[in-house]
């Protein structure tokens, strides 16, 4: 089973390589899931799956509970900073930054 959650803007093209560098620190930590980001579209999603094989009663309504929690509840917590460096006036985004606030705010 996959799930995906879709960002509902696409990201400004001289603001796609900041997103890719985001994206990438961000999965680097992840246990879960990850962002995907298409450099050519600008469209950036959350997804997460479980490989359950021929044990598909293994597949729970708690374990699709769990998956969807996750994918939103990651959205949520990293879309402001998404949109902080698509609607950015600055050219040289400290993306670094941007997570560590992220994170120590949570």
């Amino acid at each position: 089973m996959r799930k995906s959650y879709y960002l509902g803007s696409t990201i400004y093209e001289n603001k796609r390589a900041s997103i890719a560098e985001f994206c990438t620190y961000v999965n680097y930590d992840m246990p879960i899931g990850n962002f995907e980001f298409d450099l050519d579209d600008g469209e950036v999603r959350y997804k997460t799956s479980i490989a359950l094989g021929k044990n598909i009663d293994l597949l729970t309504d708690e374990v699709i509970e769990r998956l969807i929690w996750l994918n939103s509840n990651n959205m949520d917590l990293y879309y402001p900073g998404i949109m902080r460096i698509n609607f950015s006036n600055v050219d040289n985004i400290d993306v670094k930054a941007i997570i560590q606030d992220i994170e120590n705010s949570n």
